[in-house]
């Protein structure tokens, strides 16, 4: 029959208990997993050791078992030594067992129950946490880095959600901030707002954030018969992604800029104009021409051409547009791909007027006036923008809170789609400034 020894934390240091076997003494209560109650002749007796750790030796009627606990980095692990093994017997523990804090080791004949202290266990619970949640591990491999079992992991996962250690927040891409909108109409003098959450996020998962809510503004908004013209970016690209089968609108799309050429699908915004319609289940119009022409008179034989000014000619009619915002300091990064079709004079030129974000390639500073009347672009001007009723930018990241801010102020837009964090550092920027 096994030995039992319980074992729990008393003043700072480890309690032996020990009985002959699970059922012969109703003082010590290990199959009920309760605090046990050690025999009168189970006194425990604490004598120094030089590792640094505590034993503990407690006396039998017949031998005496010795029990070694210390803590390690990893979750809590001990060494058992007893005079009455037989000689080559193993001493390595084996765990077998968890719950409500105490844990079931095997050591050759002898069991024991080991309940950690709290400060000890929330650490466990801390650094199970710390792994699966933050560090990305599976359950078993949790188990294997700690030592202990799947099941228990998983048991330590509940009680972190239980103790508080671990909290879930979902972030409803859907959420309304009615006070931030609020103000973003009333500052700017917009038609409407629409904000979405925006912490903890940054790059494509804010970019996505923002697309879900641009995608479910337009399931409201649009409807048959209603000229759209689009303009390109990420952001944008991001809208079209997160449309899929919409209610049926008879749209008719068209671009607002030019095409480029080796650039990422964002920047192609003929797919995005094609992308738009056929979700909904419209029409759309392609415009074959690129969108920076540095030569005067090519770019002056490209506009007489028939085609663009079909396309052109609706850009007066349009009953809604739909852009990106662009930051002026990502052309020297090129990430925006402008870089590489203006030259360096240009460049430069923006520079100097402060340039601090686009729409469609038309450049404009913090103020929202435009930084040079002709650049070569082939696309919608920010008169014609101005003058139309229903101009929706879509744009959010604290890189481009100059940029919106300088289109806010401009006039260009108003419908603004952003999130949280930006239209809050948008209205900070703005009163700072005024």
């Amino acid at each position: 029959m096994p030995r039992t020894c319980c074992v729990s934390p008393a003043a700072g240091r480890p309690l032996l208990s020990g009985t002959r076997s699970r059922r012969t003494s109703p003082a010590c209560r290990c199959n009920g997993w309760q605090s046990p109650t050690p025999p009168a002749w189970a006194r425990p007796y604490w004598l120094p050791s030089a590792s640094g750790f505590s034993r503990t030796l407690t006396r039998r009627p017949e031998r005496w078992c010795g029990l070694e606990i210390f803590s390690t980095p990893s979750p809590l692990m001990f060494l058992a030594t007893t005079s009455c093994l037989p000689r080559g017997a193993s001493c390595t523990p084996r765990c077998t067992r968890s719950f409500r804090g105490w844990t079931t080791y095997h050591v050759s004949h002898f069991t024991f129950h080991v309940k950690m202290s709290t400060r000890r266990e929330l650490q466990l619970i801390l650094r199970v946490a710390h792994l699966y949640y933050e560090d990305g591990l599976t359950q078993q491999q949790v188990a294997d880095e700690l030592g202990v079992s799947r099941p228990q992991v998983s048991r330590l996962l509940t009680r972190a959600r239980a103790e508080g250690i671990v909290r879930v927040t979902i972030a409803d891409p859907f959420a309304t901030f009615e006070e931030v909108e609020t103000r973003l109409v009333e500052t700017f003098g917009l038609h409407q707002a629409m904000v979405t959450i925006g912490e903890g996020l940054s790059g494509e998962a804010l970019r996505r954030r923002i697309g879900l809510a641009a995608a479910e503004y337009l399931r409201r908004v649009l409807n048959d018969g209603l000229q759209v013209g689009i303009g390109w970016g990420r952001t944008l690209h991001a809208v079209v992604e997160a449309l899929s089968v919409e209610p049926r609108a008879a749209i008719q799309v068209c671009p607002l800029i030019g095409s480029m050429g080796q650039v990422p699908a964002s920047f192609q915004v003929n797919d995005l104009a094609r992308g738009l319609a056929e979700a909904f289940g419209g029409t759309w119009q392609a415009l074959y021409a690129p969108a920076f022409v540095g030569e005067p008179q090519a770019r002056d034989a490209l506009l007489c051409h028939p085609d663009m000014k079909m396309v052109m000619e609706t850009w007066d009619s349009l009953d809604m547009a739909m852009l990106g915002i662009g930051y002026f300091a990502s052309q020297r990064q090129s990430s925006m791909f402008f870089a590489e079709y203006m030259d360096e004079t240009l460049l430069r030129v923006l520079e100097e007027r402060k340039a601090v974000g686009d729409l469609c390639g038309r450049f404009f500073n913090i103020q929202g006036e435009q930084c040079i009347l002709e650049s070569g672009v082939i696309g919608i001007s920010l008169k014609r923008l101005r003058a139309l009723d229903h101009v929706v930018g879509v744009a959010g990241g604290k890189e481009k809170v100059a940029a919106i801010l300088g289109a806010l102020r401009g006039g260009y837009l108003n419908v603004l789609i952003t999130d949280t964090v930006t239209a809050q550092a948008v209205l900070e920027k703005h009163e700072s400034e005024a």
